[in-house]
């Protein structure tokens, strides 16, 4: 929309404001022109300048921002609108772009529907009125405690400043949810759930890691609408793929992780009966077993599976207890969470990283007997196996592949959020819509870089003959000091022309990891080396890589076969399928009864700043209101 167009649509909406303050007319005729001017309306409001911004928003989502808005509109208004006003125009300015989400939600159950005969899992469940009662009812009581806590601290202000008079306290009613807007026979949004349907048969196939993540971050858009929770994996290429999503009302309970993790176990519990192909497995999932079946080898719930959790009370609740969902699936905690407790704690917190990166008997109980009674006695408070993957390894037979953090997770939470899906809770339609797009984007490019041949471009194009993350790992660790003070590498044994197996490196010194030692025996045809990398983790260490430069034995016939570019390549074959994504040109929300949910519950913490800035906007107003009356 032209600027021009832009000011006729705004001065035809404020009915009568005044001209941009950059009009050239002289004083004097500006005079004139205020006697003819009619009574001045009603403050503009967000809804009148919502519209106007319709086009400008369409043209460009990106870069339109609220200071576009204040840009725009500022200088046809009496004085320039504070931030607050323009977001709430920009936010209505996209409710009219992209549908009212009032109607969206009747979208969702047909969407779902779409989902599921592409092929994908997909749900959505919702609550009564009588649910959405008592969350509206423990919203206003949260709301009405904090504005009671930013009223006591203004009391402090003003008594510190020397005023005598008494700050009024908020009043109850004043809080008091609106149930006059709840709907008898409704039924409430309460979460959506999203498995793809490539990552059901890569799971089912058993090409995908055994060590999964899962987390979940607060809903970011304006109120509360929830929580966003997703568990993911990992391809060859280091590359997450996601198992499960789910956008849910609840904040992070015992509630909320029950209904993940039930859905998470009922769709990667494969099972087969003797009529299927043990093979080729092409079932989708489900829960319990029938008589005369099989349990699948690639279950989630299996003790060969390891899933990295923070230490979240809710989480521990799913692997043990009344409530677990787990029998098997082993729980690994994230060593970022844990060593950051173990400073607080009065521990420190690089023993605890030491313990966490160690492959060997000595370097492990040679740091934990060196450290202080109180981080002892913190690391006992869980299992071993639970926190040091070298435990994880020697005590259950399962490597977690040098995997520690549940960071995947986290930087995937991040990830959803600059794509906009975590600012959605306000309309699931749109935020479930927006993640299949998103996991579509995701999908394609990975399966494009597994089927790519060449790397580079000509004429220093090299053949793939690795996962580009493997690769990157070998270039990173030729670049550490202590890959270069490995000066040679010789064979062991009687026979020099036989095969490679045990070799001896030697280095110009001690580098504090190999036993204070500066020769170390490697073997390039098993994974076993005195550093203790390849029989910990399944990956190949410095010594290994060193070894086999020097001998001249080519470095990928020493991976595993999850790393090798065989494996990469089968993970997104033809056989994997498409990822199928459903039209929504011919979705139908006639006669659904779904109704957006009218609060999400309080969220556990601290509250955030924009409740904290309401709840002490609300004390002020309180002081104002008093100063009036009297």
């Amino acid at each position: 929309m032209r600027v021009r167009e832009l000011r006729r649509e705004i001065v035809k909406s404020s009915k009568g404001n005044r001209q941009p303050r950059n009009s050239s007319s002289s004083s004097a005729s500006s005079a004139t022109n205020a006697k003819r001017r009619p009574p001045m309306p009603t403050a503009l409001t967000s809804s009148m300048v919502a519209p106007v911004m319709y086009d400008v928003y369409r043209a460009d989502p990106k870069k339109t921002s609220w200071k576009t808005v204040q840009t725009l509109i500022g200088p046809y208004l009496a004085s320039t609108p504070e931030q607050r006003f323009c977001v709430t125009v920009l936010e209505k300015a996209k409710e009219h772009v992209n549908g009212d989400p009032d109607n969206n939600i009747k979208l969702v159950p047909p969407l779902v529907q779409s989902l599921l005969d592409c092929g994908h899992y997909a749900e959505v469940t919702t609550i009564g009125p009588d649910e959405m009662r008592v969350i509206m009812a423990a919203n206003a009581q949260s709301n009405y405690d904090l504005a009671v806590k930013a009223a006591k601290k203004l009391a402090e202000v003003q008594a510190k400043k020397g005023s005598k008079e008494s700050v009024a306290m908020p009043v109850r009613s004043d809080f008091e949810p609106n149930y006059a807007e709840l709907k008898e026979d409704g039924e409430y949004f309460e979460a959506w759930f999203f498995a793809p349907s490539p990552s059901i048969k890569q799971m089912r196939g058993g090409m995908l890691l055994n060590v999964c993540t899962m987390d979940a971050g607060h809903d970011k858009s304006r109120g509360d609408y929830g929580t966003f929770y997703a568990s993911y994996t990992y391809d060859s290429n280091s590359q997450l793929v996601l198992l499960l999503a789910m956008h849910c009302l609840h904040i992070e309970s015992i509630r909320a992780w029950e209904m993940f993790c039930s859905r998470l176990r009922y769709i990667y519990n494969f099972e087969w009966t003797d009529h299927e192909s043990e093979d080729e497995g092409e079932g989708e999932g489900g829960g319990g077993g029938e008589d005369d079946t099989q349990v699948h080898p690639h279950r989630i719930d299996s003790d060969e599976k390891v899933m990295i959790v923070d230490d979240h009370a809710a989480i521990a609740a799913m692997f043990a207890g009344d409530h677990a969902e787990f029998e098997s699936l082993r729980r690994a905690l994230c060593m970022d969470h844990r060593k950051d407790h173990a400073g607080t704690r009065g521990g420190s917190a690089g023993n605890y990283r030491t313990m966490c990166c160690a492959t060997t008997y000595d370097s492990f109980w040679s740091t934990f007997e060196k450290s202080e009674p109180q981080f002892q006695n913190f690391v006992d408070e869980e299992d071993l196996d639970a926190q040091f993957r070298f435990i994880m390894m020697t005590k259950n037979g399962v490597s977690m592949h040098g995997r520690t953090c549940s960071s995947g997770s986290e930087s995937m939470m991040g990830a959803n959020l600059m794509r906009g899906i975590r600012e959605l809770g306000y309309d699931p339609y749109r935020g479930l819509y927006k993640l299949v797009l998103e996991e579509l984007r995701r999908f394609e490019e990975r399966r494009a870089a597994s089927r790519k041949q060449w790397r580079g471009q000509p004429p220093n194009q090299q053949l793939v003959v690795m996962p580009e993350s493997v690769r990157k790992y070998f270039e990173e660790m030729e670049n550490k000091p202590d890959y270069l003070i490995m000066r040679s590498a010789s064979k062991m044994g009687s026979s020099s022309s036989g095969p490679v197996g045990a070799v001896r490196v030697t280095c110009t010194g001690s580098s504090g990891r190999v036993q204070g030692t500066s020769t170390v025996v490697t073997y390039l045809d098993q994974p076993k080396c005195e550093c203790g990398i390849p029989q910990v983790d399944l990956k190949v260490c410095k010594h290994q890589h060193f070894a086999a430069k020097k001998l001249r034995v080519p470095v990928e016939e020493l991976l595993q076969e999850f790393d090798t570019v065989r494996h990469w390549r089968a993970q997104y074959a033809d056989r994997i399928g498409d990822f199928r994504l459903p039209g929504t040109a011919s979705l139908d929300g006639s006669g659904v009864r779904l109704l957006r949910a009218l609060s999400g519950p309080v969220k556990s913490g601290a509250p955030s700043r924009k409740r904290n800035v309401f709840a002490n906007r609300a004390a002020r107003d309180a002081l104002k209101n008093r100063h009036a009356a009297s």
